[in-house]
């Protein structure tokens, strides 16, 4: 994805994405916020796949829920460009690198314009999302992660939890088992998806951990570099404001 600059904006920079047709803000269509011009992940790439010929918002201000405007402006997508979304951190504790969960911090926020669906795709279990959500009906928390009984955080993330209260329901976990490939991933995503398409949410917001991939030193699923592209389109098939 090759990106040009163009006219800046309200304390940001635009870029056009090349190609045919580049229209500059007149057709806004994907938001990045702290992202470059170069090195975004290949997820990134496959969800903007579509943008092609439109405009790329890139700013350098603080992700959260500041990001999340833009969507309720009317963009599709917006990619918040921090590391890690943030997903350990709970209501009163915080663990795996996570201080501030940018994910439930972002969904929060969207909730008065709507439901909101949170999919986290981390080789972890978003724990800290879990525990923030556990207890509304608002907020459908979807994750695919590492079985937690082999992997962090251990002590929850099991399919048995699935919410209390009025959030009875509204938790999903899927644990997988060591070596899951491309194929037996996708497959439990459709599912996954399905799940979130039925709640029918307003907005999504995408816990993206990319530590999936079969390289990662910290998992060990055998996920090929091809799968985000495919997870991407699955996810981009929903058709909904996406936060990432």
């Amino acid at each position: 994805m090759m990106l040009r600059q163009a006219k800046p904006r309200e304390g940001g920079h635009v870029f056009n994405m090349d190609g045919a047709g580049a229209t500059g803000m007149s057709t806004p269509r994907f938001a990045a916020y702290g992202a470059t011009k170069a090195g975004l992940p290949q997820l990134l790439k496959s969800l903007s796949a579509e943008t092609k010929g439109t405009s790329v918002r890139v700013h350098n201000l603080s992700p959260g829920m500041v990001v999340t405007d833009l969507l309720l402006d009317g963009y599709p997508a917006a990619y918040a460009h921090c590391r890690p979304p943030g997903h350990h951190a709970g209501r009163a504790l915080y663990g795996g690198y996570s201080y501030l969960n940018n994910a439930a911090l972002a969904a929060a926020h969207l909730v008065p314009r709507g439901r909101v669906a949170v999919l986290d795709i981390d080789y972890h279990h978003g724990n800290g999302t879990q525990d923030i959500f556990y207890d509304t009906d608002q907020v459908l928390f979807v994750s695919l992660h590492a079985d937690p009984n082999r992997a962090y955080p251990f002590f929850c993330g099991y399919a048995a939890e699935e919410g209390t209260g009025a959030g009875s329901g509204y938790n999903h976990n899927v644990p997988l088992p060591a070596g899951t490939n491309d194929a037996e991933y996708i497959d439990v995503l459709s599912r996954a998806l399905d799940r979130i398409a039925q709640f029918t949410p307003a907005h999504l917001v995408l816990s993206a951990g990319l530590d999936i991939f079969h390289d990662d030193p910290l998992g060990d699923f055998d996920l090929s570099e091809e799968a985000f592209a495919r997870i991407a389109g699955h996810i981009a098939a929903l058709a909904l404001p996406t936060l990432l």
